[in-house]
């Protein structure tokens, strides 16, 4: 590895000269113009890429990011390891160690916050699932001046930088997707609201009815489904079967997961109705459940790795002083046969 000293003994100067010219940082030094293009010049021949470590130190950083994680999704979404691995992908771009802290409940966040708080990180990412409560342990973490991002659906605060999706775009892709294949009428599986998840639900809701009033000239028909019901797959089974046992007739439907879409799937064929053919269904998360179903489930993408990847961006340019503000990402429609057909 080249080294500071390596290219001050081919130019012939000291090694605080060459260190003071690549960091562009005089001062009072006085070199001549020549002798610091030499420098430059010189390190660029000889390959030198500076120490990550000794350049967090003399800025007296740590190169290290503190990641607080409430899990999130149901197992097959593929969430988690697509958060993670955005995350992971953008420090080490960066040169940044993770220190990464899972939790669920509040007593266990404040077990481990004492250790990040006191603890050598620059500046720390809160991922998943929100927690309200600790929105004052946060503000007081940023009166410590170390720089916070969020990675929820919607910001914690107005004024802490947040990396988020469009959910009411979710809703709205999703319904619009099916209404221009055809579909009349739209099931909306939602989910069984919380304090964590109300605000995301509605705006989600919001983006279905509103592409159910634009196929109905302006206003929703007044005989809208909704199905509130849990993500995971038996709750999507379960939820469906009351419908058709009812015989209430649809031709499409929008889960809010691929869990539950899957389990639509399922359902639907198993009392005797064709996907796509006499119903079309469309999941949310765009993971891995997508592609193991026999009839492969179109979806609606949130771009976790992506949002992962900004988010870790934006933290690394609060840490060096720049102004961040929060993000909305537009999800990406994913079609596949279970709209499309063959």
């Amino acid at each position: 590895m080249v080294t500071l000293k390596d290219i001050a003994a081919k130019v012939g100067v000291s090694i605080s000269v060459v260190s003071r010219v690549l960091r562009n940082n005089m001062g009072q030094t006085r070199v001549r113009p020549e002798v610091a293009e030499a420098i430059r010049r010189a390190a660029k021949e000889m390959g030198y890429v500076p120490n990550p470590s000794a350049v967090a130190l003399v800025r007296r950083q740590h190169n290290t990011l503190g990641l607080f994680f409430h899990r999130i999704g149901v197992p097959g979404s593929g969430i988690q390891e697509n958060t993670l691995d955005g995350i992971c992908a953008a420090a080490r771009e960066r040169h940044q160690r993770l220190l990464v802290v899972f939790f669920s409940t509040t007593e266990e966040f404040r077990q481990e916050w004492d250790a990040v708080r006191h603890g050598y990180v620059d500046g720390v990412l809160f991922v998943g699932r929100p927690h309200q409560d600790l929105l004052p342990d946060v503000v007081a973490l940023r009166k410590t001046g170390r720089a916070v991002v969020t990675l929820y659906h919607e910001p914690l605060a107005p004024d802490i930088p947040n990396v988020g999706i469009d959910q009411q775009m979710v809703g709205y892709l999703a319904t619009r997707h099916l209404l221009d294949l055809g579909c009349h009428r739209v099931v909306f599986l939602s989910t069984q609201k919380d304090a964590s998840s109300s605000d995301f639900l509605r705006r989600r809701k919001e983006g279905w009815l509103r592409a159910m009033a634009e196929a109905y000239g302006g206003a929703p028909p007044s005989d809208l489904l909704e199905i509130p019901c849990g993500l995971d797959y038996a709750s999507g089974a379960r939820a469906i079967g009351r419908l058709m046992e009812g015989n209430v007739w649809f031709d499409g439907v929008v889960a809010a997961s691929d869990a539950q879409a899957s389990a639509v799937l399922n359902e639907v064929e198993r009392r005797g109705r064709r996907v796509p053919e006499e119903v079309r269904i469309i999941g949310v998360d765009d993971s891995p459940i997508c592609q193991m179903t026999h009839v492969p489930l179109s979806s609606i993408s949130q771009q976790y790795f992506e949002r992962a990847q900004r988010a870790v961006a934006l933290l690394c340019d609060a840490i060096h002083g720049q102004e961040v503000h929060s993000e909305v990402f537009p999800p990406v429609l994913r079609p596949r046969t279970s709209t499309l057909g063959t």
